[in-house]
């Protein structure tokens, strides 16, 4: 309470810490806050990615088997961030959905979190470990901008509440990732298997479609380096060795090298 110009007292609103992470209204440092753990860290960890979902000194990531669905949801969600970021003022329209993509990767980010934190606890030692819980602050940067992105939706006659949109579409910005990364998934497989034991003209065929995959999980591509490694035959291993040179523009022999 503060005396006013006619000595009567008035009431001074005071926000709390936790009350302005959640203001609608955003501060510079906020910004700079969530671009940094929103965007450009998590890319980072990706690249960097020393033993989750990447490859690294011949042994596969240990969440490799979900590599394509890892990127895909982060990058709908960057993209969004993004968006949201450099046109909120005219999606007001479209807040409510968006709130419910950012809620939805929140939660993606905290069960990343939470499935590496032994290692990331582990990993302290090293002092890179502490790049695990970089998940949890990305959770929080979706979280804010997902309650914000709801307050800033502007009730119609049409949707009166925003959950009756935010709801959909957090399922659908689950939902999607899950279907693209299976499919995707599930063709290179396909393929792969084609290009190991299908015969000439089958293989090749093979190698054409997975040229064109917009995205190969090191997981799969393993397979024909373990299958080269092992294989006596010089005709099939000088075979497998082209068909990986053609779908991934690298030599399988390094490759192979590094299993040893």
């Amino acid at each position: 309470m503060t005396p006013g110009l006619d000595g009567q007292t008035t009431s001074v609103p005071i926000h709390g810490f936790f009350a302005r992470q959640f203001a609608v209204d955003t501060t510079k440092a906020q910004d700079f806050f969530d671009g940094l753990f929103g965007v450009f860290l998590p890319v980072l960890c990706f690249l960097a990615d020393p033993l989750v979902f990447r490859e690294n000194g011949g042994s596969l990531g240990i969440y490799s088997k979900y590599q394509l669905l890892a990127y895909t949801f982060s990058a709908i969600q960057i993209a969004t961030l993004l968006t949201w970021r450099t046109f909120s003022r005219r999606l007001t329209w479209m807040a409510a959905p968006i709130g419910g993509v950012f809620l939805a990767g929140s939660l993606f980010s905290t069960v990343i979190g939470v499935f590496i934190l032994p290692f990331s606890l582990i990993g302290m030692f090293m002092l890179i470990g502490f790049a695990g819980f970089i998940p949890f602050v990305t959770a929080f940067v979706y979280l804010r901008t997902g309650i914000r992105a709801l307050k800033a939706h502007h009730t119609t006659r049409f949707v009166n509440s925003p959950i009756t949109l935010t709801i959909p579409a957090a399922i659908l910005a689950i939902a999607l990732p899950l279907i693209i990364s299976n499919n995707v998934s599930s063709l290179v497989s396909i393929s792969v298997t084609e290009v190991l034991y299908g015969d000439k003209q089958t293989a090749e065929v093979a190698v054409s479609r997975l040229k064109r995959m917009p995205f190969l999980s090191e997981r799969e591509m393993r397979r024909m380096v373990v299958a080269y490694h092992n294989e006596l035959d010089p005709e099939k291993r000088e075979a497998l060795s082209q068909h990986y040179k053609e779908v991934t523009g690298r030599a399988i022999e390094f490759r192979s090298r590094t299993m040893d």
